[in-house]
């Protein structure tokens, strides 16, 4: 029993004097010639757009026609009106200025929203009817129509990852067209096309929403201007016709579409 104790006490005062050596020697060191890195820390990454918008978008709708139709007249030797300045009403516009766009739009929206562009061609057609003025004094079915490329930029925001509204401004830059007429020497009433250019600039708003991941539906209304300004020679009577057409209002499109 006794060596027994003695053997047992021999092994704990080993023991103890193990571990005050280790606290003594402190923790473990790497062997020399070896760098000691700290752990590099976690990078930081831009955060996942909450819904990511990459539409081909085609949008169908209506707005507003010109009042008003300005003729700059000069008479050719086969005029029966004399050269002046005429002022022309529009009456009615029976399609109601009927539009057809095709774009592209971009965006990545994160929680407090984003910036969103697009870029496409656009054209809207009239049907006139006018009256007032000398050289015409009433006509009907007067086809007046521009096509040309539209440009957008804006403020994008999503509600959830499918619906989503934008708003901004826009521009359109292109070619206009209009039916004039012009009387002979015999009275009789010509019909030639007058061609030239127009510039619309706008505000729009959209609501936009994905079915299906890539089915896209939407409801857009703008408010806009436009310029053109178009020429005609009319081949009957050597005359010249230059034509200024104003417009502004409120315009309304429905937008389906593909999101990749």
């Amino acid at each position: 029993m006794r060596s027994t104790a003695l053997s047992a006490t021999i092994l704990i005062l080993i023991a103890g004097a193990w571990a005050s050596a280790e606290d003594a020697v402190g923790p473990a060191q790497p062997p020399s010639g070896h760098e000691v890195r700290p752990a590099r820390a976690k990078e930081h990454q831009a955060p996942e757009a909450k819904l990511r918008v990459a539409d081909i978008r085609v949008s169908l709708g209506g707005q507003h026609g010109p009042k008003h139709v300005h003729e700059q007249y000069t008479a050719g030797a086969g005029s029966l009106n004399p050269s002046g300045n005429n002022e022309y009403d529009v009456t009615r516009d029976q399609n109601g200025g009927g539009i057809l766009e095709v774009a592209f739009e971009y965006g990545r929206l994160h929680d407090g929203g984003g910036l969103v562009w697009g870029a496409g061609l656009r054209t809207v057609g009239h049907t006139l009817d006018l009256k007032g003025g000398s050289s015409i004094p009433q006509t009907q079915n007067l086809s007046y129509g521009t096509f040309g490329l539209i440009g957008n930029v804006g403020y994008g925001y999503a509600f959830t990852p499918n619906w989503h509204a934008e708003v901004g401004p826009f521009a359109s830059v292109g070619g206009a067209s209009m039916e004039w007429f012009d009387q002979d020497a015999t009275g009789t009433y010509r019909a030639d096309t007058a061609t030239g250019g127009y510039v619309q600039g706008g505000l729009r708003a959209g609501t936009y929403v994905a079915l299906w991941k890539h089915l896209v539906l939407g409801f857009e209304l703008e408010y806009s201007g436009t310029l053109a300004t178009m020429e005609v020679d009319h081949s009957a009577s050597s005359a010249k016709s230059k034509l200024t057409v104003h417009e502004s209002g409120m315009g309304g499109l429905f937008a389906i579409g593909y999101r990749f």
